[in-house]
């Protein structure tokens, strides 16, 4: 009955599409299937567009890393034990339907595939530590000269803040309330942080942020932001911030001004992003360069992979 059953077409390898000397097979494609619930598996692969992309996506990988191992630029070693770590937190799928040959048979075609994508990206991994730093200094410089405007610290303000809660009920009580706590500290001899750890420290409806450094110009804290950075110096705002379901007292205790980075001080950063980006050149020229043979695919292989994962073949299995 097993043998059958593994004769027919559906549990057959068989080569999806093709280009040059490198294929994907349905074992490729059962490997990446693994992890989509059995249930969902048809959805999935019911989409022309999807399975194209996928095997696509495949191919692409599997170019790749052929070329890697023929050249002997990759650590198989590293990249089996990487895989094997990943799946310390990845159980095998229960499918009461199959037999425990099978699962397991299935299971393999996922390590395969897990080991497929990690020597993908450790191989891409090696092409951008292949390109030196000092080989695009000078472009870093160029770069830095280029878009100096962009190489700026924001500037930041110290601020310390006392903020009476609100709800909807209570809003003008304690529109109030915060109005009578900003007159007493204005007209007070004592210090903002002072008067508010002695006077507010036990109020349940009043919150103290008396350090809040490098708070910056954030379209997030809009309403904050607009009022802070409206006071050109430090001290007190002179009216309450309705921020966040809160009457704030902002008290701006130190500017620091924006300030123009040297290129020493961006160095390091922008050759990080240069390597990247021509790691990623190289990459993209070598993959086109491996993908240059037509493509082979039937028309009929979508059809096929419709029905191979409708297909409840393997049920009966004992």
């Amino acid at each position: 009955m097993i043998y059958l059953l593994f004769s027919t077409q559906l549990l057959a390898t068989t080569t999806l599409v093709s280009q040059g000397g490198t294929s994907v097979t349905t074992d490729d494609l059962d490997g990446f299937a693994y992890k989509i619930p059995k249930d969902k598996q048809a959805g999935f692969f019911n989409s022309v567009k999807r399975v194209d992309k996928t095997l696509l996506t495949l191919l692409k990988m599997k170019h790749i890393v052929n070329y890697a191992k023929l050249n002997n630029l990759l650590d198989l070693k590293a990249v089996k034990q990487n895989v094997q770590n990943e799946l310390l937190n990845t159980a095998m799928q229960d499918d009461a339907d199959s037999s425990s040959m099978v699962k397991l048979l299935e299971y393999k075609k996922y390590v395969d595939y897990l080991e497929l994508t990690e020597a993908y990206k450790q191989f891409k991994q090696v092409i951008t530590n292949s390109v030196k730093p000092e080989e695009v200094e000078e472009l870093a410089h160029e770069k830095y000269i280029t878009n100096k405007p962009v190489y700026v610290t924001k500037e930041t303000r110290d601020l310390q803040v006392i903020s009476v809660v609100y709800n909807d009920e209570n809003k003008q009580e304690q529109y109030t309330k915060a109005e009578k706590i900003l007159t007493s500290i204005l007209t007070s001899n004592t210090g903002f942080k002072d008067y508010a750890m002695r006077n507010l420290a036990d109020q349940a409806d009043v919150e103290l942020n008396l350090v809040m450094n490098g708070f910056h110009n954030n379209p997030k804290y809009k309403e904050l932001a607009e009022s802070v950075y409206n006071q050109s110096n430090t001290g007190i705002i002179k009216d309450l911030v309705d921020f966040n379901s809160r009457f704030s007292i902002v008290n701006i205790i130190k500017i620091d001004p924006s300030k123009q980075l040297s290129f020493d001080e961006v160095k390091k950063y922008i050759i990080e992003g240069l390597v990247k980006q021509k790691g990623n050149q190289k990459f993209s020229e070598l993959l086109l360069e491996l993908t240059q043979d037509p493509i082979n695919i039937d028309k009929e292989i979508f059809d096929f992979i419709k029905q191979k994962y409708s297909t409840d073949i393997l049920k009966d299995i004992d």
